[in-house]
């Protein structure tokens, strides 16, 4: 694992890496320099100032993974799951096609969310990420023959990081285009403090924040003088307990704040 670019030279970028895997990132190679080169060699393929018998070869891949929800039948029960159309680094670009059905013959229309999945491991819509992008076919006619329409889902994944899922019923010739790009679900930086200042605001509002605040500033010391490879489980019990305080739901607030209690007592015991 190594760390290119300027924010690699930040101790608490680093200090996070070693967490997220567990292991310590190399930092043979100047972070700059990195970029740098890489960047000269991409410019000189795209100019074809570097042929194919160098050996040098570019891929880019998906950062995430992308997908939309279904009705499924799981262990004799229905219930909405998520279906990839892709995972993350996967190599791009790249394309799909997968063929499903409407649920009845009545149905009179259809909706397609898209989802992002960062893990590549999510089964379910809750597991992911909602994108907020959807598209509708509307006004869908009853199946003549009683047997739910077929649809298609036609999935693209450009080098450009633009994806596209386009979903058409043929038999009835109506389709619906979702595309998600570089711009989307991304706040400008007035948009992030007014997040932020609300986060705050609330933190600062919550009575039950300024109960765990000691807690939490003690977990955060204690994980500073441990090595990375052990945080992993006191850190995610932190987020947990600040994500359930920010949204002060009290079961989890009392839940998660426990957990954290015993982790703390077992860490300071041994």
């Amino acid at each position: 694992m190594l760390l290119v670019g300027g924010t690699t030279y930040i101790p608490a970028v680093r200090n996070m890496v070693a967490e997220m895997f567990g292991k310590e990132p190399k930092l043979d190679v100047n972070p700059d320099l990195a970029v740098g080169i890489g960047a000269c060699i991409q410019a000189a393929l795209a100019k074809g100032l570097i042929n194919e018998e160098s050996g040098i070869i570019l891929t880019d891949v998906a950062p995430f993974g992308l997908g939309i929800d279904v009705v499924s039948m799981i262990g004799g029960q229905v219930m909405l799951t998520y279906e990839a159309l892709i995972q993350p680094n996967t190599t791009i670009p790249y394309s799909a096609k997968k063929t499903y059905t409407l649920l009845h013959a009545e149905q009179q229309e259809v909706e397609v969310r898209l989802y992002q999945d960062k893990t590549g491991k999510a089964k379910l819509p809750i597991d992911a990420i909602d994108t907020g992008i959807t598209g509708q076919i509307t006004d869908i006619p009853p199946a003549p023959n009683g047997n739910p329409y077929p649809i298609e889902i036609e999935f693209s994944y450009d080098i450009n990081g633009i994806a596209k899922v386009t979903a058409s019923i043929p038999y009835i010739r109506k389709s619906v285009e979702i595309a998600l790009g570089h711009s989307d679900k991304r706040m400008s930086d007035e948009e992030k403090r007014a997040a932020t200042e609300r986060s705050q605001d609330l933190w600062k509002q919550n009575g039950r924040a300024k109960q765990y605040e000691s807690l939490i500033n003690k977990a955060e010391r204690f994980m500073a003088g441990i090595p990375p490879q052990e945080r992993s489980p006191l850190s995610r019990a932190v987020m947990d307990l600040k994500e359930a305080l920010i949204t002060d739901n009290s079961r989890l607030i009392d839940e998660v704040g426990n957990r954290l209690v015993d982790m703390m007592f077992e860490w300071e015991i041994n």
